[in-house]
């Protein structure tokens, strides 16, 4: 059972949403353009977050990504510049391209030991530049990371071994 596409895009005035438990997964533009969604409960039934899922919802302040969650789509979270911290549980294995492009005000980030792959683009070198925030996490595998957190301006990041 899922979300289908495009069903709550530009829904200018949500504010809030519940998905209900059963739901396996949130599919692309699902949320998009919802400007005014300041929170988002995912229940432990969703395995994916889908391409632009999320993408300009510049009022979401955070996101719990529950530990049943495999996949963040490409684009899923694009331009939400609100948020402030990401955690990503160890059940993630994928993040899409771009998956956080334009979050201007991510302090925090933190990878789960799943995370396998930052599918191509991902993690901007201008983040490198920033003194006061924080990035944590390995990576196992991936494939050319150098747009996942582009424009997030004051990501700064440790070091991660590529092994």
């Amino acid at each position: 059972t899922h979300i289908g596409t495009n069903v709550f895009a530009s829904c200018h005035s949500l504010t809030s949403v519940t998905i209900p438990d059963g739901i396996t997964s949130i599919e692309g533009h699902t949320f998009q353009n919802c400007y005014s969604l300041t929170s988002i409960t995912i229940p432990e039934s969703v395995t994916s977050i889908g391409y632009g899922a999320f993408y300009g919802c510049k009022s979401l302040t955070s996101i719990n990504v529950p530990e049943s969650v495999t996949s963040i789509g490409h684009f899923a979270f694009e331009g939400c510049s609100s948020l402030t911290s990401v955690i990503i549980p160890d059940s993630v294995t994928l993040i899409g391209a771009y998956a956080f492009t334009r979050c201007d005000n991510i302090e925090t980030v933190v990878l789960g030991s799943g995370v396998e792959k930052l599918d191509a683009g991902n993690i901007n070198d201008d983040t490198y530049r920033s003194e006061k925030k924080q990035y944590i996490g390995d990576i196992q595998d991936y494939s050319n990371p150098v747009t996942l957190f582009l424009r997030c301006r004051v990501l700064a990041f440790h070091p991660i071994s590529i092994l």
